[in-house]
């Protein structure tokens, strides 16, 4: 249990540092923390510092690091709530 807490550990504290050099401009090294992540969504933020796309680059790591809902379930019953959509303002929902 313990190697997997060390893990996630490691992995949150990698993207953190990734989204603190994007920050600060420091593509290469952010790069460079990201391959050693070997997963997709690292790739996936990889991607985007190579075509220029660094907002979106931070934008999706800020989300992943600090998500909305807390869990999966907690998205879940947000989003089947009433207060997710008004149908007598837009007749449908979001």
């Amino acid at each position: 249990m313990s190697d997997l807490v060390n893990q996630s550990s490691h992995y949150y504290r990698s993207l953190s540092s990734a989204k603190s050099l994007l920050g600060n401009g420091d593509y290469l090294t952010a790069r460079q923390i990201l391959a050693s992540l070997n997963d997709n969504f690292a790739e996936e933020i990889d991607a985007l510092i190579r075509a220029g796309e660094y907002d979106e680059a931070k934008h999706r790591l800020q989300r992943y690091l600090n998500p909305k809902y807390p869990s999966v379930a907690a998205c879940q019953a947000h989003v089947g709530s009433r207060q997710h959509y008004d149908v007598a303002k837009q007749r449908e929902l979001l």
